[in-house]
């Protein structure tokens, strides 16, 4: 990719030219930003402005400098800027990775804590306001939750965050099976719901239940 500066008037155009520099299509770079395809079509027209947190994810995605992307001055890259560093909302603490172990859904290796064995069968980037150092991220599988979560879609879990009823969370069986629900507790169960319909409650004893963790951010596939 060139390294020239480019000074573009808005910063629906940049973005524009960060996806055509990176030869991806709306929907292909809506997936790598954790975005939709329409809303990437909005801020590229000027319909709709990209939240703080998707512009701090195109920064540290394709390496784009923010003071660039901001205002459109300087150098695109921000290998190339040297008055200050790019500002991705946190300072990742010493021992904490920039990116996370992805597990596939279904079933999976976990401690007894309910925290995932190894590092899974692949890595996504750490969302940049996700400190927490035992995230790790699940891979969707099946239409049990669409519209909210598709089949391929990555969701990340913080366990630092711990959950309420009512949440979107991972849940973790004594089976080893890992289920994408929605959790409400009733006395000394969990009833795990879905969204999509034909799909009935699963009632499962708290016993059953070796950790359940919230969804704190999604990947779309």
């Amino acid at each position: 990719m060139s390294r020239k500066k480019m000074n573009i008037s808005s910063k629906g155009e940049r973005i524009r030219k960060i996806r055509e520099l990176a030869s991806l299509t709306q929907k292909e770079f809506g997936r790598r930003v954790g975005c939709s395809q329409d809303n990437v079509s909005k801020i590229e027209t000027g319909e709709s402005n990209p939240s703080k947190p998707l512009e701090l994810n195109i920064c540290r995605e394709f390496g784009v400098s923010e003071i660039w992307l901001r205002d459109g001055t300087g150098p695109i890259y921000k290998e190339e800027v040297r008055e200050r560093p790019v500002d991705y909302g946190f300072d990742v603490p010493p021992g904490i990775p920039e990116d996370i172990p992805v597990l596939g859904g279904g079933r999976g290796e976990f401690s007894e804590d309910g925290y995932p064995v190894g590092h899974g069968y692949g890595r996504v980037r750490r969302p940049y306001d996700v400190r927490d150092p035992r995230a790790f991220a699940v891979e969707v599988k099946g239409d049990s939750m669409s519209p909210r979560y598709e089949e391929g879609d990555i969701v990340v879990c913080s366990p630092a965050k711990g959950y309420r009823s009512g949440d979107y969370c991972v849940v973790i069986t004594e089976e080893g099976a890992s289920l994408v629900k929605r959790v409400h507790e009733r006395g000394n169960h969990f009833i795990l719901s879905s969204i999509a319909p034909g799909y009935d409650p699963i009632l499962l004893k708290k016993s059953e239940v070796r950790a359940i963790h919230k969804i704190v951010w999604k990947k779309e596939r």
